[in-house]
């Protein structure tokens, strides 16, 4: 994959490196949903009735299956529902969001989160009704006694799909990063061990299944919406949408990827 080191300019005679760009640069979407994700963990975690609060918000798939509370849909991708998620998923959900949304252009980057996000939602109920016929977990029809709901509070399907953007589309820079064991890694392997962390090791009980599903219904949008050869990687956020928005949020209209980096996703 191409790097792209414009935009750093020269160094002022005094050394100061006010030049350099600043963390979200170039990468707005990534900014606001990070920083709403913050804001709202923050908000959540201030009430005196913050357990019940994460409770009326999570994604439980018996709540939203079985008794129709589809809103958890949406409420339940919002933030993370612990410290420990929210400090690692925000970590790795920052460096590969703003990377991709560079190459792609903002525009694209969001119609590439609409769909992953629209997506997984129903590879995610596949999932689980998948998980219901082995009796793991419990559907409308299930007639094993389930071991538990599937419960979580992240945006993990989004981390799943940039994980698999990660993995495509990253090459390895130094195959022999690091060695242990008599085993060589790449510098990849670091942000690999994140990922595993933040889909598969969270802080909430069974998490190991809980936030396994969405993230990997994640995977498998990701894989569904970048693959050029399938119609869904042309997808976009149509203008009638994206002129009313823009005039609040101009990264919905930013239609000029940086150069060199453009048309390296999708």
């Amino acid at each position: 994959m191409n790097h792209h080191h414009g935009g750093m300019g020269g160094a002022p005679p005094n050394g100061n490196s006010t030049n350099q760009p600043s963390f979200f640069a170039g990468a707005p979407v990534t900014k606001v949903t990070i920083l709403m994700s913050l804001l709202l963990y923050a908000l959540i975690e201030t009430q005196h009735n913050a357990s019940q609060l994460r409770k009326g918000f999570e994604m439980n798939s018996h709540q939203v299956w079985n008794n129709g509370q589809f809103y958890r849909l949406i409420t339940g991708r919002l933030t993370f529902g612990n410290g420990g998620d929210l400090v690692m998923g925000s970590i790795i959900w920052g460096m590969l969001s703003k990377r991709y949304e560079r190459e792609m252009s903002s525009r694209k980057f969001s119609s590439f989160l609409l769909g992953t996000w629209l997506l997984s939602i129903g590879i995610e109920y596949l999932l689980y009704q998948s998980l219901g016929g082995l009796g793991l977990v419990e559907t409308s029809t299930t007639t094993r006694q389930p071991q538990f709901h599937v419960t979580y509070t992240g945006p993990y399907s989004w981390v799943g799909a940039l994980g698999y953007l990660f993995h495509v589309y990253t090459p390895r820079q130094h195959p022999r990063f690091f060695g242990l064991l008599g085993f060589h890694f790449s510098e990849k392997a670091i942000q690999y061990a994140i990922l595993c962390q933040v889909m598969v090791m969270g802080n909430s009980g069974n998490a190991f299944l809980h936030q396994l599903l969405p993230s990997v219904a994640g995977i498998m949008a990701g894989f569904l919406c970048s693959t050029p050869q399938l119609p869904l990687a042309n997808m976009e956020i149509p203008s009638f949408l994206t002129t009313p928005f823009g005039m609040i949020f101009g990264f919905l209209v930013d239609t000029d990827p940086p150069p060199i980096l453009s048309a390296t996703v999708g």
